[in-house]
């Protein structure tokens, strides 16, 4: 029964040149099969980078050389732009690390993670908070390994980046969350009146208040080298941007 509908679903594919993501991976898993690969298609959930928010998904992995390879072709083949569909092909999603492609998409069956559980539970559970996309910049390893930082108030502390490829020094940036200004540390509420009497008083009144300062920076081949110092006792997060509008990773932290 699977293999008919499989097949129906996958006429319709080519025929409609329309499809989400069971669409893409019950055609690849036809082919596949027409070629004499052996195929699976596998469904999961998913999430969007740095958001716990969860989404059904199909994705596929199939035999090669004797070892089972993931694909995601619907997130290989471009992104919806408002309501338009975007074609842009993402070599990222073909024959995809298992280590990287956990961070967000788990499957219901989690043997079609190509992970043994402990590595799973490891790595999601004592990561920081990762997705797929500082893997697609070139990342190999970091360093802490941890997802808490525990560091001391103003005691500087070290974060290591290495990739698999040059990176300019500006396409890394790392800053401390929450951010908030001058403003949101008073305890009254900020009326435009008020407003207007504060700002002579502190003209800096809606600049952000840095939680983190980077007092050192230093490269190594492709690896950086960044030395930290929290400056408030506020600083929640340390996020990490490479090249990015979305943070490409997340530590937490405690004091």
């Amino acid at each position: 029964y699977m293999k008919v509908y499989n097949e129906e679903v996958s006429e319709m594919v080519i025929s409609t040149k329309k499809a989400i993501c069971d669409g893409y991976s019950r055609l690849f898993f036809t082919l596949c099969e027409q070629a004499g690969l052996k195929c699976q298609y596998i469904t999961g959930k998913v999430k969007s980078p740095l958001i716990d928010e969860l989404s059904d998904h199909a994705w596929n992995a199939v035999l090669l050389d004797g070892d089972w390879k993931l694909l995601d072709l619907t997130w290989a083949s471009g992104a919806i732009n408002g309501a338009s569909f975007v074609k842009k092909k993402d070599m990222f999603f073909y024959l995809t690390p298992p280590e990287q492609l956990i961070f967000d998409h788990y499957p219901d069956d989690l043997k079609w993670s190509l992970l043994d559980s402990v590595a799973v539970n490891d790595l999601l559970n004592n990561s920081p908070l990762l997705s797929h996309q500082p893997f697609k910049a070139g990342l190999i390893e970091y360093f802490p390994k941890s997802k808490v930082l525990n560091i001391d108030y103003l005691e500087p502390f070290k974060i290591t980046l290495e990739f698999d490829r040059e990176i300019d020094p500006f396409d890394i940036t790392i800053s401390g969350s929450p951010t908030e200004s001058m403003m949101d540390q008073f305890d009254f509420e900020i009326t435009n009146d008020k407003y207007d009497s504060l700002i002579k008083i502190y003209p800096d009144l809606s600049l952000l208040i840095p939680k983190i300062e980077i007092i050192d920076k230093k490269v190594i081949g492709n690896k950086h080298e960044f030395t930290v110092r929290p400056l408030s006792s506020t600083l929640k997060t340390v996020d990490i941007y490479i090249g990015s509008m979305w943070p490409a990773m997340i530590y937490q932290v405690k004091f």
